[in-house]
């Protein structure tokens, strides 16, 4: 006769099952997710007594004898990230250059970032934001120990810095921009409380105008349409305080993100950034300049390929067509012999002879190709 089955054996045979298990799935190895191709340096810094993490993505393949622009990124602990990410497709895409991003941040286990951006980052001191007022001295850091250090450990260019920060980032990014304005040349502000201290950022604004005759950078800034009109009416006060001292060489520009609040608009806010700031510069050539570069050109490759380039003028405005699938296409000058795609990475270079007709182009699309002008 068989013995009857005691209620615990299931129990315990699904208890032993569990015993097993969980030491298996504890041997489970689990890593953090990286970003590829970035390194983490560190700073203590003379002139506001902190300890600062610099995050850095140098540029891959780096040619050893080419300096590179330097991309500073404030708030590094949340944007350094997201801004790699967007630059990654930029450069895929050719929209901006091959640069190394340099991300600012706090060093330690648990820093406090909303106390500690709140003193680096705000130029003056406010008794309910204890420490504020700090951007002076942030400033030298940046100015004194990080971008020599920078300079020094990495192939990077001394001329075109750009500056980007959101927030109080953004607060800083102009205040960088109205007290040392020859420090960098490109700067990205999304979201920026110039509201702080009843807008005095708009009294450093008046200084500098009345200091200089010239301010040549480059200047880009939002705010999300659903900030409302604290966020996004001083901004636009900015630019047309700005826009109203006449500077021959300044470039500014202001936009609203559409259906964005403080923080989604930073994504959209970085990406067109940081095309506006790259983009070529462009002159306004007369017709008189361009008439002699229309016409059409046959490549020089090899028969039986044969390909056409057309160049059109209307106006003050040049076109190029060709059997390649562009379509009809604007070139823009960069120089009276130097012409650029916006669409993408692509220059056609001339030789002026006074006011002669071009009769050889040179077509930069990463390789070089000549062009010879043939009858119509």
């Amino acid at each position: 006769m068989k013995s009857p089955r005691h209620p615990l054996t299931l129990t315990f045979i699904i208890c032993m099952l569990v015993a097993y298990a969980i030491p298996l799935h504890a041997q489970e190895k689990v890593s953090r997710v990286s970003l590829p191709g970035t390194e983490i340096r560190s700073l203590k810094s003379t002139n506001t007594g902190e300890q600062y993490d610099i995050y850095v993505h140098p540029v891959a393949n780096a040619d050893p004898h080419a300096r590179y622009p330097v991309v500073f990124i404030l708030d590094a602990q949340w944007d350094f990230p997201m801004i790699t990410g967007i630059y990654g497709g930029l450069n895929y895409d050719e929209f901006v250059p091959n640069v190394i991003l340099v991300g600012i941040t706090y060093s330690g286990d648990n820093p406090d970032y909303g106390s500690l951006r709140a003193m680096d980052m705000t130029p003056t001191a406010l008794a309910n934001v204890p420490g504020s007022g700090r951007a002076p001295q942030f400033l030298s850091f940046i100015k004194e120990e990080l971008i020599p250090f920078v300079e020094a450990e990495y192939n990077a260019d001394s001329a075109g810095r750009t500056l980007m920060g959101s927030s109080y980032g953004g607060l800083f990014t102009v205040y960088a921009l109205l007290h040392e304005p020859d420090l960098f040349t490109r700067y990205v502000a999304p979201s920026s409380a110039f509201h702080w201290d009843n807008g005095v950022i708009f009294q450093y604004e008046e200084a500098l105008g009345k200091e200089r005759s010239d301010l040549p950078v480059k200047l880009f800034m939002t705010a999300g349409e659903q900030e409302g009109v604290g966020m996004i009416d001083p901004m636009f006060k900015l630019k047309k305080a700005l826009e109203s001292r006449n500077y021959p060489n300044l470039k500014v520009d202001a936009t609203v993100v559409q259906g964005a609040r403080h923080s989604s608009v930073k994504p959209e806010s970085f990406m067109r950034g940081m095309r506006y700031v790259f983009a070529p510069d462009t002159l306004q050539l007369a017709p008189e300049l361009l008439a002699p570069v229309a016409g059409k050109y046959k490549l020089d490759i090899p028969e039986p390929e044969e390909i056409i380039l057309t160049i059109t003028q209307e106006g003050n405005q040049l076109f190029a067509e060709s059997q390649w699938d562009w379509g009809k296409i604007e070139l823009f000058a960069e120089s009276e012999t130097t012409f650029f795609f916006e669409q993408f990475n692509g220059r056609i270079m001339i030789e002026r002879n006074g006011d002669e007709m071009i009769n050889k182009l040179k077509i930069d699309l990463g390789s070089v190709l000549t062009a010879h002008r043939i009858e119509e």
